[in-house]
């Protein structure tokens, strides 16, 4: 891919994140949890293969021009972004429906459980 410096692209897609938050910040209730998660899946897939369509693309096709060869960078770079925007949508949705399984007596208890067995799983893994 060629990326010229990974630490400013690395910056862009933590910055990614933000976007992410926002919108499942204020659509979360709008849209219901369920078709938000199915919606950023489905987002995330989409710039996945964007990014996996010029990646393959741009190997296939090399003609050694320098004003496609940034295009295909940018591409690159944005449909990275892209894809962790909607990830980080996903995951938020994600940690709202798993908090709504338990009823509102329990819930912090549940959650708590859920995190701790994550937890112990991440350190036998």
């Amino acid at each position: 891919v060629h990326l010229r410096n990974i630490y400013f692209n690395s910056f862009l897609f933590a910055l990614a994140n933000l976007p992410g938050n926002i919108l499942s910040i204020l659509y979360s209730d709008k849209w219901g949890r369920k078709r938000m998660l199915v919606g950023s899946l489905i987002g995330a897939a989409a710039g996945l293969g964007i990014f996996a369509l010029l990646v393959y693309c741009g190997d296939a096709e090399e003609d050694g021009s320098p004003s496609q060869s940034t295009v295909r960078t940018y591409g690159i770079v944005l449909s990275a972004c892209v894809f962790q925007m909607f990830s980080i949508v996903s995951w938020n949705a994600i940690d709202i429906l798993s908090g709504e399984l338990y009823p509102t007596r329990v819930r912090s208890a549940g959650i708590g459980v859920c995190t701790a067995c994550g937890r112990f799983g991440a350190m036998f893994a």
